[in-house]
C-alpha cells in the first residue's frame, strides 16, 4: 500500500551483488512498477529499461516501459513500446490497448480506437477496454457510439467509477445535464 516502502524495499533487494541477472530483471521491473503507481514515470522508465537490458524476452517489462513513458509525456516512445509489446504478445489485450493509451496522448482517436478494437475481440469481458474506447470515441465526437461503450463497461463491472465519469461527459456533451449529475454523482461514490 506504500508506495515509497516498496520502492525502498525493491532498492534493497536490488543492493545484492549476488542476484542473478533474471531476478535482478524481476526486482528492476517491480521498483518500475512500484515507481509508476506512485506517479514517477521517468524514474519507472530508467527501471523498466535495465530489466529489459537484463532480460528482453519479457513483454511485460516493455509493456511497464510504456506505461511509464505514457506517464512521463513521451508518448511517442510509448507507442513504440506498446508496438513492441504487440510484436512480443499480439493476443495480448493489454499490449494493444497500451496503443490505444499512447495514441490518445497523442490525440489520434481514430487510431487509440482501432487498437481497442483489438483489445476487445481479445478479451471481450474486459470493462476496461469498453471504457477506454468509451473516452476516445467521446474525445473524436462519437458521443453515442462511446455512449454504448460506457453502457457495456458499467454493465461488466458497475463499480468502474472512471467509466461513470466517462458516461458523464457524453452526457454533458448532449445536453443530458441531469443524467451528466447523476453520473458523475456515482463516480465520486465509487
Amino acid at each position: 500500500a506504500d508506495g515509497q516502502a516498496a520502492i525502498a524495499a525493491c532498492s534493497r533487494l536490488l543492493e545484492n551483488k549476488a542476484l542473478a541477472p533474471a531476478k535482478r530483471a524481476e526486482w528492476f521491473a517491480q521498483r518500475g512498477w512500484h515507481r509508476y503507481r506512485n506517479g514517477q514515470g521517468a524514474e519507472g522508465v530508467g527501471d523498466f529499461g535495465k530489466a529489459i537490458a537484463l532480460d528482453a524476452t519479457k513483454a511485460g517489462y516493455v509493456l511497464g516501459r510504456s506505461r511509464a513513458h505514457r506517464q512521463a509525456g513521451d508518448f511517442a516512445s510509448a507507442l513504440a513500446d506498446a508496438d513492441k509489446t504487440v510484436a512480443m504478445e499480439p493476443k495480448w489485450s493489454h499490449a494493444h490497448a497500451a496503443r490505444g493509451f499512447a495514441l490518445e496522448g497523442t490525440g489520434k482517436w481514430v487510431d487509440a480506437i482501432a487498437a481497442y478494437d483489438k483489445a476487445i475481440a481479445i478479451a471481450p469481458n474486459d470493462a476496461t477496454w469498453y471504457d477506454a474506447r468509451c473516452w476516445a470515441r467521446a474525445m473524436k465526437g462519437d458521443y453515442l457510439v462511446g455512449k454504448s461503450d460506457c453502457d457495456k463497461a458499467l454493465e461488466l463491472d458497475a463499480t468502474s467509477w472512471n467509466s461513470y465519469n466517462s458516461r458523464a461527459y457524453i452526457h454533458y456533451r448532449l445536453g443530458n445535464h441531469a443524467a451528466a449529475v447523476a453520473d458523475d454523482d456515482k463516480a465520486i461514490e465509487a
